[in-house]
């Protein structure tokens, strides 16, 4: 059911996106604001553990978002990240991708890297924009489709990733079970996600960004990510932490930048502007995670004592 509230259409959520629980058994965790007028009720799964919003905005307030030219996951990348470099490295470890799909692929720079690293790859969007600087490398690879209810021309896929991408999707079992029939069994699946088990996220609670963000729906825990995976086909799942250290995390620049609202003309979001503006702690950890030869260092310290605020996880097709 749509409701009108303010200046925000937004769509009521039944039951736990991770796990299918009724929302009736969910518990309030906080709240956070969507636009200029709204406060929007945040809820734990009782059963999952996972969190999610009980009201997001509808597909329309969620298109025009992502459509929108500053939207980050289009930015072009001068050269490779080493946080892409790692996703990389990462998938190489676990198998030898022959033909890999990137799910919510934005701007194609990591289906660049796969074929740079001499792998048949391809990427899917449904908000695919036609984009000047992919006709050459990525030129038919692209394809703008949402993969819950449309097919690919090609499938028979042994690797799919998804970076990013879950907690912006509002029916996950569909978009999985649409990846599922587009892999060959044994084929791995990735995904890394907001953890809602983590420091950043039990400590700021509705200051923690990934919650505030509007296009952020579910934030998921491990539980409820096993579920996901259950109920739509996968086994033997492998989880590994990441993310920002804590204790980052804590409302950032990037709800001014990257938010489906502005903040200007939002007194609860005005109250935050002063978190968001990046601290020299953040710059420091920042400058380190992308200096080559440590960023990996800082990747095994998060994953070991599990302080990040964000949960990678692997998963085999049956």
């Amino acid at each position: 059911m749509e409701v009108e509230l303010g200046d925000v259409r937004l769509v009521n959520i039944s039951k736990c996106p991770a796990c299918l629980t009724p929302v009736e058994k969910s518990a309030q965790f906080c709240s956070v604001p969507i636009g200029i007028k709204n406060n929007v009720e945040v809820r734990r799964c009782i059963a999952c553990q996972s969190i999610y919003k009980l009201q997001i905005p509808d597909p329309e307030e969620l298109k025009n978002q992502y459509l929108s030219i500053t939207y980050y996951s289009f930015y072009l990348q001068p050269k490779m990240s080493a946080g892409m470099q790692s996703r990389l490295q990462r998938v190489s470890r676990v198998c030898r991708p022959r033909k890999i799909l990137d799910v919510g692929c934005g701007n194609g720079d990591m289906v660049r890297a796969y074929l740079n690293a001499g792998w048949e790859a391809y990427g899917v969007d449904p908000y695919l924009r036609d984009l000047p600087f992919c006709h050459n490398i990525l030129a038919g690879l692209l394809y703008k489709r949402d993969l819950a209810i449309e097919s690919l021309p090609v499938t028979n896929f042994d690797t799919v990733t998804l970076w990013y991408v879950l907690e912006h999707v509002v029916d996950p079992h569909a978009l999985i079970m649409g990846i599922a029939r587009h892999m060959i069994s044994g084929g791995r699946i990735f995904m890394l996600v907001p953890w809602s088990q983590s420091l950043a996220c039990r400590i700021y609670r509705g200051r923690w960004s990934e919650i505030m963000l509007a296009e952020h729906l579910v934030t998921y825990s491990q539980p409820g990510l096993i579920q996901l995976l259950s109920n739509t086909g996968f086994s033997s799942p492998k989880f590994r932490y990441a993310g920002r250290p804590f204790p980052l995390g804590k409302v950032d620049h990037s709800v001014q930048s990257q938010g489906l609202h502005n903040v200007i003309g939002n007194p609860t979001l005005e109250q935050y502007i002063d978190d968001s503006r990046p601290n020299i702690l953040e710059a420091m950890i920042t400058k380190l995670a992308e200096t080559k030869g440590f960023s990996e260092y800082i990747r095994i310290i998060i994953n070991v004592f599990r302080v990040g605020d964000y949960i990678e996880v692997y998963a085999i097709k049956q």
